[in-house]
């Protein structure tokens, strides 16, 4: 799992920057410079295309989830010259709570999952110890 949202690390970039006084181009070339994650090749060919006038709809709706469509849509609108901070504002929280929900839906899943190795193993060994010397006792009674 890593670390950050790659979708919240382009967010907090392109905000840095319009926030800076710099346009959403800048701040989503300092994403693709800085960043190594999988999305970078999706975000690099998606501005190739716009920056060529190709349509990008295939791109977006390839995405499986909601946020980075949404993401893109907003991104596009930017580039084009329109006011994107308070939405991306609102797509960064929104983004945050949906990371937050899923972190606490695989967190109660840990529990469940590590109890295939306490069968697995532990118990094995727990029986062995109490039933060991009960066989020892009874070999030796023979």
């Amino acid at each position: 799992m890593e670390s950050i949202n790659p979708m919240l690390k382009l967010i907090w970039q392109v905000k840095k920057s319009i926030e800076k006084g710099n346009s959403v181009r800048s701040g989503i070339k300092n994403y693709l410079q800085v960043e190594t994650d999988s999305w970078k090749d999706v975000v690099t060919l998606w501005q190739i295309r716009l920056a060529q006038g190709n349509p990008v709809a295939d791109i977006v709706q390839s995405q499986k989830s909601a946020y980075r469509r949404q993401l893109l849509l907003v991104l596009e609108k930017g580039l084009k010259g329109e006011a994107i901070l308070p939405i991306l504002a609102q797509l960064e929280k929104e983004t945050q709570e949906k990371v937050e929900m899923d972190l606490d839906e695989h967190t109660a899943k840990v529990p469940y999952i590590l109890l295939v190795p306490l069968c697995l193993f532990l118990f094995p060994a727990c029986l062995i110890l109490m039933l060991g010397p009960f066989i020892l006792q009874l070999m030796q009674s023979f």
